[in-house]
């Protein structure tokens, strides 16, 4: 089972384990928490990777919020960020690589 399915199935697992039948009525949440939680490898939520800023949970949007001009250079700056974030996550996640191996090695005698 790969690693995110795992981890839907784990994190469901907890929340649905009072109704087990009712798994499906957790899984948009599940997910969401999943894709806005910063991971360990790349330090970054895979939210803010995709979009160039962090999630806005609907408690913390305003009900009188609008649309405005002004987001054309709001996503323009999230797309600068994500942009160079690129860069800091490639590196994290070659040192997370760079430290699986050194365990490796060190469990095996220097043999992969």
């Amino acid at each position: 089972m790969p690693v995110f399915e795992f981890s839907i199935f784990r994190s469901l697992n907890k929340m649905a384990a009072d109704h087990p039948k009712d798994w499906d009525q957790y899984l948009q949440s599940t997910k969401f928490a999943l894709r806005t939680k910063k991971q360990l490898t790349t330090k970054y939520s895979p939210y803010f990777l995709m979009f160039g800023r962090e999630a806005r949970y609907p408690s913390e949007v305003n009900e009188e919020y609008e649309a405005t001009h002004d987001m054309e250079e709001e996503t323009s700056e999230g797309i600068r960020k994500r942009d160079s974030a690129y860069e800091e996550v490639k590196h994290n996640v070659k040192k997370s690589q760079d430290k699986v191996q050194k365990r490796k090695r060190a469990r095996t005698g220097g043999q992969l």
